[in-house]
């Protein structure tokens, strides 16, 4: 399994509260909490974690298969993306 995350936009502060994650979007003023998976995963994409590193964490933290993982992740990425909180021009990839 191959996958491309983006790295986190430049301009975001990140601050954890009681084990979920608050975003603020320096550029659009917009604030987002994540949910303590959604948490877990933002922390490993700021540490620019590959997709499988990523994916086994998820798999060891929450004891969970990796097809469950892999939808799990997969579903995060992409709300983060369609959030506007990735930098477009900057990648992490899968084999790192």
């Amino acid at each position: 399994m191959s996958m491309v995350i983006p790295a986190p936009r430049q301009g975001l502060i990140a601050q954890e509260i009681d084990g979920e994650t608050v975003l603020l979007n320096q550029g659009t003023n917009e604030v987002h909490t994540l949910n303590p998976t959604a948490s877990y995963i933002w922390s490993r994409i700021e540490r620019k974690e590959s997709f499988s590193q990523i994916l086994q964490g998820l798999v060891d933290q929450y004891d969970i298969d990796v097809n469950t993982a892999t939808a799990d992740l997969k579903r995060v990425i992409t709300q983060l993306n369609n959030l506007g909180l990735f930098d477009e021009t900057a990648v992490i990839d899968e084999r790192r």
